[in-house]
């Protein structure tokens, strides 16, 4: 740990890791042996002469001239790097004539944890410090002394620290994701503006103290993204790899590596510190337009959770997967070429909430991919359908109607997926047309469909998504483990599930009433649905639908009505509190 001033910067010699190197002259050593008064701090993050800038979400910047205080590690390569990136790299801010150090977490994701007995003493190791009293007690815990932290601000300095801190930062301290000095352009895929998807796989390690690896969080993490019906977005699983590659430079993959093997994150997680980092890496010389200005070709993505970390999400009681797939969410956000958000609520925001919401967009994340993934607005694009709605044929086929809003499209493209899948192409059809016919689809089975208009010079976005369930059997209804019969054993209720681990099955049904029934995933003893069907017809000539979830697992529940065959799917996403379910007009099949 050493106090100093930055003297020097400069590109980091070639490798295949574009770093930045900082002289920094040591005007106090404050822990450990520090082998000369000028030392070398590289930072992963910088542009190579070939162009290929790299950055890590979370990797400090300095001006020359500024006072720092750093914890450090040393390198195979000689030089010194950051613990725990912008954690462990404190800035001297003056306000008001008073020094404090300052860590800059607009660039750094923080974990709370909910009801954590620490959490007042997280809270309070956010505070700005005062800089002189900072770097003595360091000194002074070095060697021995466990006096209590008193270099903490005053609540009432708060506004104003903050306030100066914005004013007299370095324009470069946080900077944007693209090139130049003070980071210019946005990044993006340009191959999402050709619908090819972008691919990534995950190390077949998987991430320890999550049930199952994390493989399933990471898919449900890239399809919150995919859902963007107004967008093009197609971030696509490509299942697991054995390279471990990922983060320590440029390997042509887009990888997902758990625990650091790689060693490309200083430090280790030891109950705190850098949980998961971000890294981009794209183009410098290559600049496209794109409808609301100007980006650098994104060319790559890693991915990486800090060695240690497994222990922190195997200690979260309850559910670790839930957490881990915001994480995972949040970093493929940094993926796509965001930045953090401003908004508290966001995913994208500089922490963490963990509150249960897991993979969840908010409409400050919807924002801002369709900013940069959004429809383009070039003269020529045809004009996005809308009101798609979905409607049964038979058994085996659903019938698809929307409004045309273009007048030059040539054709209209249709794409569907099961409730747990992925989106495919399922058929084109010709301008002008509104409806089409999807068959071959089993009975009683489940779709949801988007439609989008395309031309020479492009493609719309996406309508609305719209789902639909195909015909079942007209016949009786008969009852076993995972079917149950109600309301005089007319209507047929199947569950579906799917975990967040990737685990699936079917829900085991047992009969309350002749019109009640629960029904349990894991154990008898742990019941995670209740259904009723009522017969409604002598108020409103309808068959209601009433349905309650214990669980925030990904639910698809069909009911049918065995005397019409007419089926009704609904659908809670994964990691979603269950929604209860009160459909008073389920089905107009009276009497």
């Amino acid at each position: 740990v050493i106090m100093g001033e930055v003297v020097a910067t400069e590109p980091a010699p070639e490798y295949d890791v574009p770093s930045t190197d900082y002289w920094v002259e040591v005007e106090r050593p404050l822990k450990g042996f520090i082998p000369a008064s000028t030392v070398l701090v590289r930072v992963a993050g910088g542009v190579r002469d070939d162009g290929l800038a790299m950055r890590v979400i979370g990797a400090p910047a300095f001006r020359v001239g500024e006072k720092v205080v750093l914890f450090l590690e040393g390198h195979e390569s000689g030089a010194y790097r950051i613990v725990d990136l912008a954690l462990g790299a404190f800035h001297q801010v003056t306000v008001g004539g008073r020094s404090y150090a300052l860590r800059d977490l607009l660039s750094s994701t923080e974990l709370l944890l909910p009801n954590d007995p620490q959490a007042s003493g997280r809270a309070l190791s956010r505070l700005p410090r005062q800089f002189d009293r900072f770097v003595d007690w360091l000194a002074e815990r070095a060697n021995g002394s466990i006096a209590t932290p008193d270099y903490f601000v005053d609540e009432n300095r708060l506004v104003s620290v903050a306030s100066g801190w914005q004013t007299t930062k370095s324009p470069t301290a946080a900077p944007p994701l693209g090139c130049g000095p003070k980071g210019g352009n946005h990044v993006r895929w340009t191959q999402i503006d050709r619908h090819e998807p972008v691919l990534f796989t995950a190390h077949e390690s998987g991430q320890a103290g999550v049930p199952g690896g994390g493989f399933a969080e990471v898919q449900a993490a890239a399809a919150v993204w995919n859902a963007l019906s107004d967008t093009a977005i197609n971030l696509a699983y490509g299942g697991t790899t054995n390279r471990t590659s990922g983060g320590t430079g440029v390997d042509g993959f887009n990888t997902f590596i758990f625990e650091d093997p790689g060693n490309s994150i200083a430090g280790s997680f030891r109950g705190s510190g850098t949980v998961a980092v971000a890294t981009v890496f794209f183009d410098c010389d290559v600049i496209h337009t794109f409808p609301v200005g100007i980006a650098h070709d994104l060319v790559e993505f890693d991915i990486v959770t800090q060695d240690g970390s497994g222990g922190f999400f195997f200690s979260l009681a309850g559910q670790p997967g839930v957490p881990f797939s915001e994480v995972a969410a949040h970093e493929l956000g940094h993926a796509l070429g965001l930045a953090h958000s401003s908004e508290g609520n966001a995913l994208m925001a500089p922490f963490v909430h963990n509150d249960g919401r897991g993979a969840r967009l908010e409409p400050d994340d919807r924002a801002g991919a369709r900013y940069l993934y959004g429809a383009p607005t070039i003269a020529g694009t045809p004009s996005a359908p809308s009101g798609l709605a979905v409607t049964a044929v038979d058994t085996g086929s659903l019938n698809l109607t929307w409004t045309d809003n273009a007048t030059n499209e040539d054709s209209f493209d249709i794409e569907l997926r099961s409730v747990s899948g992925q989106f495919q192409h399922g058929l084109t059809v010709g301008a002008n047309i509104t409806s089409a016919t999807v068959g071959g689809l089993p009975e009683a089975s489940a779709w949801i469909f988007r439609v989008r208009s395309r031309n020479s010079i492009g493609s719309s976005s996406f309508s609305q998504e719209a789902l639909g369930t195909t015909f079942g059997t007209i016949g009786t209804c008969v009852q076993d483990a995972t079917t149950v019969c109600l309301a005089n054993d007319r209507f047929r209720v199947n569950i579906r599930f799917l975990t967040a681990q990737g685990a699936d099955g079917v829900g085991t049904g047992s009969e309350l009433t002749g019109n009640t029934a629960v029904f349990w995933f894991f154990q008898p003893t742990n019941i995670e649905l209740v259904v009723k069907v009522l017969d409604g017809c002598s108020f409103n000539s309808a068959y209601w639908v009433f349905a309650g979830g214990l669980t925030n697992v990904l639910v698809e529940m069909t009911v049918l009505d065995t005397r019409t065959g007419r089926a009704k799917t609904y659908v809670n996403p994964q990691l979603t509190e269950f929604d209860p379910i009160q459909d008073t007009v389920a089905f107009f099949t009276c009497p």
